[in-house]
């Protein structure tokens, strides 16, 4: 079965991972040395990802999202430490009383890579472009909302229309999947060639693309407009920046043991654990923004159908268990439907907390019990109560099903089975036949928006299929609500609700793990926690 081989396969990948690391620590006497293939001026960073393609606005993946902000702008940034909205392409905004417009400002003084001046007509032609995308899966479109359009008001002033108010406007520009792309570079260019010639007005240029292997970038040597979020407000000190796409855990094991790379962002905390005390590594992390690590449960499929029993695999879950012996106590634990870094989010800390007593008592109740003495509980029919679990292999996510795996069979006494699928769309596509009972999903961003997608009706992420116009209504009117005080209050009973109707299992914070070459200083993240700015890097304190 599935589940016995992964149950045997963390201990091979971290035995393997410790002999990696032995033979960095051979090493020693290269402390602080350059990775294989750099120099002083130059830097190899490695992603835990091999992307489909590259292109802000048709594959707004959040593992490229270091990527999008080397080589683009956006209108406005936020501050990492506030999420203040801070000018950045745009010197400054209105957003009109009934939220239907937006003014921006645009700085005059910014040009694209190729030359193009950076203007009103600019900011049109990249709305006009996403806008244009529908609903393209995995395109920045949804960011945009009820936007409508936009209209060049003078050479560097533009209206960006909506159809409603819309809160996360502002958020939405300031996302690296909403960069500002060169008009002439866009008329040139196809969807499939531009991602081969991208041009934006950021910190880097492309240099080469080569599709699942690596980018590479070069200084933008005419660059003097850097966002406030970035401390270093003249050109980038590093020349040249390649991204190399590294997938699988055993590429990054060998990337760190040949010291092929100098900077790896998102690694497991199975690989920063092995990788303290390396003489060559360094470990940095941020709190993430978005949705915890996280099961969903499917109401609309038995047994998960029952309340009761939703209710009693939330209480049977030991959290800490997962996040000190999965997650290496890189990760706090968490109980709400955003993480606590994200804003509006609801601290439900204690409530829904492991009780196993009181589940066993919740199934007790229902009367699902062991009647025949086999050791599993049976329901009304008599057939065990059977619970599959569906999750991908990433992020260590195998490992904690098999957790919650040993967890509810040997608390609950029900049956459960674990089926793995090897990426995230394909997840989605099993998610579409309804035939599962709890799975793996969580989303990325800066905006309680997320959670509209997860849990409205129609949304393309509801795995959980609720259907309830309360619940629609609650995420709709927070997002149209633009008074802060009552979006607060409204996506608190959203997130009261998600939880009390046992919608969803969180289970751990998100942290962003980065190991980083001890010779590098200006480690930045941008405001998801998710994501660095890499113009302040440099060799050297």
């Amino acid at each position: 079965m599935w589940n016995d081989h992964n149950r045997q396969f963390t201990p091979t990948l971290t035995a393997l991972i410790a002999l990696a690391i032995a033979l960095l620590g051979g090493a020693a006497c290269r402390g602080g040395g350059l990775a294989s293939g750099s120099s002083a001026e130059a830097i190899i960073v490695g992603l835990p990802v091999e992307p489909a393609g590259v292109d802000p606005h048709l594959f707004a993946t959040d593992a490229l999202g270091t990527i999008y902000l080397s080589i683009y702008d956006t209108l406005l940034v936020r501050d990492p430490d506030t999420l203040e909205f801070l000018p950045s392409l745009a010197s400054a905004w209105t957003v009109s009383e009934d939220g239907l417009e937006a003014v921006f400002t645009l700085r005059e003084d910014v040009t694209f890579h190729d030359g193009t001046p950076f203007n009103a007509d600019a900011v049109v032609a990249n709305i006009d472009r996403v806008l244009g995308l529908g609903s393209q899966l995995g395109s920045a479109r949804p960011l945009l909302g009820p936007v409508t359009g936009a209209e060049a008001l003078d050479a560097f002033v533009v209206r960006v229309t909506l159809s409603e108010p819309y809160a996360p406007l502002l958020d939405a520009l300031s996302q690296p999947q909403l960069g500002m792309a060169s008009p002439t570079a866009l008329r040139a260019n196809d969807p499939l060639t531009y991602q081969f010639r991208q041009v934006g007005t950021g910190p880097y240029r492309v240099l080469t693309y080569d599709i699942g292997q690596e980018l590479q970038l070069e200084r933008n040597e005419d660059y003097n407009w850097a966002p406030p979020v970035v401390a270093n407000p003249g050109l980038p000190a590093l020349e040249r920046i390649t991204f190399r796409f590294l997938p699988s855990e055993d590429d990054q094991i060998a990337a760190l043991r040949d010291r092929s790379v100098d900077l790896l962002i998102g690694g497991t905390a199975l690989l920063a654990q092995q990788i303290q005390g390396s003489a060559d590594y360094r470990i940095e992390t941020s709190p993430a923004l978005g949705q915890p690590r996280q099961f969903l449960f499917n109401t609309a499929r038995p047994p998960t159908d029952q309340l009761a029993l939703r209710e009693a695999l939330i209480l049977a879950t030991d959290r800490q268990t997962i996040a000190q012996t999965i997650y290496r106590g890189y990760v706090g634990v968490a109980f709400s439907p955003l993480t606590a870094a994200t804003p509006f989010h609801s601290d439900m800390t204690g409530r829904f907390a492991y009780d196993v007593v009181n589940a066993q008592a919740q199934l007790n109740a229902t009367g699902w019990i062991d009647e025949d003495g086999d050791g599993w509980r049976e329901d009304a029919a008599g057939e065990p109560i059977r619970v599959e679990i569906v999750t991908v292999g990433q992020d260590q996510l195998a490992d904690v099903a098999a957790q919650l795996q040993t967890q509810w069979e040997t608390t609950l006494r029900i049956q459960v089975s674990i089926r793995q699928v090897a990426s995230g769309a394909m997840l989605r596509e099993l998610a579409q036949t309804g035939s599962y009972n709890v799975i793996a999903s969580s989303q990325a961003g800066t905006d309680p928006v997320l959670l509209n997608a997860m849990y409205y009706a129609d949304g393309d992420l509801n795995f959980s299929n609720v259907n309830d116009p309360d619940l629609d209504a609650l995420l709709y009117t927070a997002t149209t609500a633009l008074d802060p005080g009552e979006r607060s209050a409204l996506l608190s009973l959203a997130q009261e609700y998600i939880m009390v109707n046992a919608l969803a299992l969180p289970l751990t914070e998100q942290t962003t793990i980065v190991l980083i070459d001890f010779g590098l200083s200006g480690v930045r993240f941008d405001a998801s926690g998710r994501h660095l700015y890499l113009a302040d890097l440099a060799f050297g304190s």
